[in-house]
């Protein structure tokens, strides 16, 4: 379902759907960028926030991160940004044990990471900048051996500092955590990432 131009509210009955392995609700948008507002006038909604007066679609909407999410525990695979989904990341995303690949950036969800999201030892790709995050990197980053692509930037209400364990992740290619509001200094331990780009 990715690359269209779907609007409203998913379903609370996909989260029955114990056997999904891939879910794609990504760029919700017109697929050519463009959408006309009620005035006729035709802008680029990449770059233009708009609302539902102006006749622009702003993707999907509601909680697609929450509790209900611990029942497709087959899931390998969401990728759901470029949205306007909002809610709380629920502890219960730990249930997923087969989630490689969690993309929700560019969305509207608020709160912290939850710890639990470490407990995830198959991921290997966490995109969730440009949200409402607050609180703090969980500690025990390092424990997600397997992660490659960590992307938690433009987030004012991300704090704290790097924790020690995130340069553990000897398999980290990719770490994103420009725009927040972390503090301290980089540890030497930097330099065991030597997969990092």
């Amino acid at each position: 379902l990715q690359e269209n131009a779907l609007s409203g509210t998913v379903p609370d009955s996909i989260f029955g759907l114990s056997a999904l392995e891939l879910l794609y609700l990504q760029y919700q948008y017109n697929n050519d960028w463009t959408c006309t507002r009620s005035s006729g006038e035709t802008v680029n909604v990449y770059f233009s926030e708009g609302d539902a007066t102006n006749g622009m679609n702003l993707g999907l909407i509601g909680k697609i991160l929450d509790d209900n999410l611990a029942n497709l525990t087959s899931l390998r695979d969401i990728r759901v940004g470029y949205n306007q989904f909002s809610g709380t990341i629920s502890p219960k995303i730990s249930h997923l044990e087969n989630l490689g690949i969690l993309r929700a950036e560019n969305n509207k969800i608020r709160g912290s990471i939850p710890d639990e999201i470490t407990m995830l030892e198959n991921i290997s790709e966490i995109w969730l900048q440009d949200n409402y995050i607050t609180g703090e990197i969980p500690q025990n980053v390092g424990a997600m051996k397997n992660l490659e692509n960590l992307k938690i930037s433009g987030h004012r209400g991300l704090v704290g500092t790097l924790p020690p364990s995130l340069f553990e992740l000897i398999n980290l290619e990719f770490l994103y955590v420009n725009g927040n509001s972390l503090i301290g200094s980089v540890s030497e331990n930097i330099g065991q990432l030597t997969k990092l780009m």
